[in-house]
Protein backbone atom coordinates (compact mmCIF):
# COMPACT_ATOMS: atom_id res chain seq x y z
CA UNK A 1 0.00 0.00 0.00
CA UNK A 2 1.41 3.29 -0.59
CA UNK A 3 0.44 6.05 1.59
CA UNK A 4 0.62 9.51 0.35
CA UNK A 5 1.90 12.60 2.29
CA UNK A 6 -0.97 14.16 4.27
CA UNK A 7 -3.47 11.31 4.09
CA UNK A 8 -4.89 9.33 7.51
CA UNK A 9 -4.05 6.02 7.91
CA UNK A 10 -5.86 3.90 10.30
CA UNK A 11 -4.01 1.08 12.59
CA UNK A 12 -5.92 -2.14 13.66
CA UNK A 13 -3.74 -4.02 16.60
CA UNK A 14 -0.03 -2.65 18.23
CA UNK A 15 1.46 -5.47 17.59
CA UNK A 16 4.72 -5.39 15.91
CA UNK A 17 3.32 -5.44 12.62
CA UNK A 18 1.00 -2.83 13.71
CA UNK A 19 3.90 -0.94 15.36
CA UNK A 20 5.92 -0.85 11.85
CA UNK A 21 3.47 -0.01 9.62
CA UNK A 22 3.11 3.17 11.92
CA UNK A 23 6.68 4.00 11.77
CA UNK A 24 6.19 3.88 8.15
CA UNK A 25 3.26 5.94 7.53
CA UNK A 26 5.08 8.68 9.41
CA UNK A 27 8.25 8.36 7.06
CA UNK A 28 5.34 8.55 4.54
CA UNK A 29 4.09 12.02 5.93
CA UNK A 30 0.75 10.62 6.95
CA UNK A 31 -0.87 13.86 8.62
CA UNK A 32 -3.00 11.67 10.60
CA UNK A 33 -2.73 8.33 12.27
CA UNK A 34 -5.55 6.54 14.15
CA UNK A 35 -4.54 2.97 15.93
CA UNK A 36 -6.92 0.96 17.77
CA UNK A 37 -6.31 -1.83 20.26
CA UNK A 38 -7.90 -3.38 23.12
CA UNK A 39 -4.38 -2.63 25.14
CA UNK A 40 -4.22 1.00 25.61
CA UNK A 41 -0.85 0.07 27.36
CA UNK A 42 0.65 -0.09 24.00
CA UNK A 43 -0.07 3.76 23.20
CA UNK A 44 2.54 5.46 24.76
CA UNK A 45 4.64 3.68 22.10
CA UNK A 46 2.52 4.10 19.41
CA UNK A 47 2.81 7.78 19.80
CA UNK A 48 6.65 7.48 20.42
CA UNK A 49 6.43 5.78 16.66
CA UNK A 50 4.08 8.64 15.64
CA UNK A 51 0.64 7.49 15.92
CA UNK A 52 -1.76 10.87 16.45
CA UNK A 53 -4.40 8.91 17.87
CA UNK A 54 -5.38 6.51 20.19
CA UNK A 55 -8.48 4.70 20.25
CA UNK A 56 -9.32 1.58 22.68
CA UNK A 57 -13.29 0.52 21.53
CA UNK A 58 -13.44 -1.37 24.92
CA UNK A 59 -13.51 1.73 26.56
CA UNK A 60 -15.95 3.72 23.70
CA UNK A 61 -19.52 4.24 25.40
CA UNK A 62 -21.91 2.02 23.95
CA UNK A 63 -23.14 3.21 20.61
CA UNK A 64 -20.42 5.59 19.84
CA UNK A 65 -19.11 5.36 16.17
CA UNK A 66 -15.46 6.76 15.23
CA UNK A 67 -15.38 9.14 12.18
Amino acid sequence: CNVEEGSTVAVFGLGAVGLAIVQAAKSRKAARIFVVDVNAGKFEVARSLGATDCINPTELPEGTTVQ
